[in-house]
């Protein structure tokens, strides 16, 4: 036998290979941690440190005049995910849009066409170029929006995304 053979362990019975456990199994059920549904509460707290921040309420921000707003949300998420968006962009003298999209699910041709569709109703009537807000995905249909019309849009602004 050559030494390579030797070197290979191999078992003295098939049965023992594929049915032995590599670990025993534990003595018994771990401890449930809960941790998790506390962290799906936390949006809350989150929310009452943006009611308080002064930021929030337009103070020591620059204000807007009029220029329009389109707001694309991420992966999964509705407009309504940028409802507090939309509104603090009013707030402060901007014309925020939502993009019309129930689920940002759909396929990134189809999305993007009719994204395209949206920003040339805002600029067409707004009669200005439009800035593009997106989350995650938002954000790269935002950038492809920009290099699609760079002549309808003013600036992308990305957040939670990396565009490389």
């Amino acid at each position: 036998m050559s030494r390579a053979a030797d070197a290979i362990p191999i078992p003295d019975r098939i049965e023992e290979a594929s049915f032995s456990p590599s670990t025993a199994p534990p003595a018994q059920a771990p401890k449930r941690w809960w941790g998790r549904p506390l962290a799906e509460v936390r949006w809350q707290a989150e929310l009452g440190r943006l009611l308080v921040d002064s930021v929030f309420w337009g103070r020591d921000v620059p204000h807007g005049a009029g220029e329009p707003v389109l707001l694309i949300p991420g992966f999964l998420a509705s407009d309504g995910s940028l409802v507090v968006m939309h509104s603090w962009l009013r707030g402060v003298g901007y014309e925020p849009h939502f993009a019309g999209m129930l689920a940002n699910v759909a396929c990134s041709d189809r999305a993007l066409d009719r994204l395209d569709a949206r920003l040339e109703r805002i600029h067409r009537e707004t009669g200005r170029r439009v800035t593009v807000l997106g989350h995650s995905r938002g954000a790269h249909f935002a950038k492809a929006l920009a290099r699609r019309r760079p002549e309808r849009v003013a600036s992308v602004i990305a957040l939670g995304a990396g565009l490389d």
